[in-house]
């Protein structure tokens, strides 16, 4: 989202990208929050975005960080700088690290399925199915105007040319999908 100063809000969240930050994987439980606030100043400062381009990132012990401020608003969603010609009507989720060879954490898995199932809940869009999108630009894989079907649980990579979120985190998205839609079927008190 250029830094214009306007935030643009989506009433409807189709589809959920997951992402991986690709930043070291070993950090501790203390860290976290100080990478967030790096790639804050790197998507603000160096990219000249109005904030972080991903929604929320979630760090390998499973604590969610809200990246892009509005994200918690559940009536709409602000859009994101996240996966470009797909920001529009999506959510972008980050674990924080780099998931190319070394899968995400257990509690990472679990924090981002939860989120994804929470986010989609709230306009009825299950876990488990399919959404169509338009590309809004002619920066991802599709050329502006062209719909495309992807899977209401995706990875960066099938919007965009990239490698994100790295193979193994790529394979985890099933599992992720499973454990949301069983998240998204129950009382939120339960999940």
């Amino acid at each position: 989202m250029p830094a214009s100063g306007r935030l643009v809000f989506d009433e409807v969240v189709r589809a959920v990208f997951v992402h991986h930050s690709a930043d070291p994987n070993d950090y501790g439980p203390g860290d976290a929050a100080e990478i967030v606030r790096e790639i804050q100043y790197d998507s603000m400062h160096r990219r000249g975005w109005d904030d972080i381009g991903y929604h929320f990132l979630v760090d390998r012990y499973g604590t969610v960080y809200e990246g892009r401020s509005g994200a918690l608003d559940i009536h709409r969603v602000v859009a994101g700088s996240h996966a470009a010609g797909f920001n529009r009507e999506t959510v972008g989720i980050a674990v924080i690290g780099t998931c190319t060879d070394v899968p995400a954490p257990e509690p990472a898995l679990d924090a981002v399925a939860r989120l994804a199932a929470w986010r989609l809940a709230a306009c009825g869009t299950r876990p488990d199915s399919s959404a169509v999108l338009t590309s809004h630009n002619t920066e991802s894989l599709y050329r502006q105007g062209t719909r495309h079907v992807f899977r209401a649980i995706s990875g960066h990579r099938d919007a965009y040319c990239t490698q994100c979120p790295g193979d193994a985190l790529y394979s985890q998205l099933p599992d992720i999908t499973r454990r949301a839609a069983f998240y998204w079927s129950r009382p939120i008190s339960s999940a």
